[in-house]
């Protein structure tokens, strides 16, 4: 029995470029706890214990209820009222000695 294929989804450009800043900001956060570097040419993790951690960041984001992030950034009261990031770490990250 031939197996059914299932059609093909159209993102669109804006979807896509979205995404990708998410993956951008993943791989950037994932070095950032591990202390490891970036690639120069690409920009992403350099080990896998860095790419490990970025994935994991990013399916964490795509199982997340859209609901919830829904009211966590754009209901009333919410993390919208933030007007600035976090500041850099002040020390080595926290990973980076037990890894």
């Amino acid at each position: 029995m031939p197996r059914i294929r299932k059609p093909e989804i159209d993102f669109s450009d804006e979807c896509m470029e979205a995404y990708d800043r998410l993956v951008a900001l993943a791989h950037e956060l994932s070095a950032m706890l591990t202390g490891d570097a970036l690639e120069p040419e690409t920009g992403e993790c350099r080990t896998s214990r860095s790419r490990a951690i970025m994935m994991a960041m990013v399916y964490f984001l795509l199982r997340a209820d859209p609901h919830d992030v829904q009211a966590l950034f754009f209901s009333e009261k919410s993390l919208n009222q933030l007007t600035r990031r976090p500041a850099p770490p002040m020390e080595e990250p926290l990973l980076s000695r037990m890894l």
